[in-house]
């Protein structure tokens, strides 16, 4: 459920739905596993674990991961067939933290910097 603070809006009731289905069906069926994913982990950490809802007390395993370093996220991409430059690395990173406007690029700049 890598989408749950989106699923989960205060209107939608989904929690609720989520902790029926839980309690009722899922929890005893030997083979379903419940995931709950997501960068918003403050979100998850206040209105799923220490919630005293129905999913209440039920988390069995919790696993801290760690972003992806610009190496490391270059090295995984390449895996599965995504070919960049590293500064097309850095620049899809910075982007996606909101630290870079969307008409910037590394190797632009770069270019800029070594012309001058």
């Amino acid at each position: 459920m890598r989408m749950l603070p989106w699923l989960a809006s205060p209107r939608s009731g989904f929690l609720s739905a989520l902790d029926y289905f839980w309690n009722i069906f899922a929890s005893r069926q030997r083979k379903l596993i419940l995931v709950i994913c997501g960068s918003a982990a403050s979100w998850m950490i206040v209105n799923v674990l220490h919630h005293k809802g129905g999913l209440h007390n039920r988390v069995t395993r919790s696993i801290a991961l760690k972003p992806f370093n610009l190496g490391e996220t270059a090295q995984f991409l390449q895996g599965r067939g995504t070919a960049r430059s590293q500064p097309e690395y850095l620049t899809r990173s910075l982007r996606n933290a909101a630290l870079l406007s969307p008409e910037f690029t590394v190797a632009r700049d770069a270019d800029q910097r070594t012309s001058r």
